[in-house]
């Protein structure tokens, strides 16, 4: 199996278990956003568990971008991970790139923005499912 395959079925496995934890969605804060800053390089995240997947990854690394660690990894490879977590989580995810030049930092970024609002959607703040339909 090749790098690309095996980055797309952790996104799938893990997007489903994500799916799976958060149930019928009741009381969750559902939507969140923020801005995080890593060394030189600063990504916005906002957010939707909305049951409607999405992604609006706009995170570019450029042509020359090398691959990052042992065994290497195509930083072009995130996309297609929150492609694969997003569709099989169900959510809406934008990811912007404000600026940023090392790849490391900016992948680091993304991840750590993306759990920190997630970690926030989840939050429980009453009993209701968050949504004027009844249902996400």
């Amino acid at each position: 199996m090749d790098a690309h395959h095996t980055v797309e079925d952790v996104g799938i496995v893990l997007g489903g278990a994500f799916a799976e934890a958060l149930g019928d969605k009741k009381g969750i804060a559902r939507f969140a956003s923020i801005s995080l800053p890593l060394d030189e390089s600063l990504v916005d995240v906002a957010l939707d568990l909305s049951g409607r997947p999405y992604l609006r990854y706009d995170v570019d690394f450029g042509v020359e971008s090398a691959p990052l660690g042992t065994p290497a990894f195509e930083p072009q490879l995130a996309e297609e991970f929150w492609r694969a977590f997003v569709f099989n989580a169900d959510v809406t995810l934008h990811v912007t790139l404000a600026y940023g030049r090392n790849p490391h930092h900016i992948l680091e970024a993304c991840f750590k923005g993306i759990a920190r609002a997630l970690r926030q959607a989840i939050r429980v703040e009453g009993g209701e499912v968050p949504s004027t339909k009844g249902m996400l």
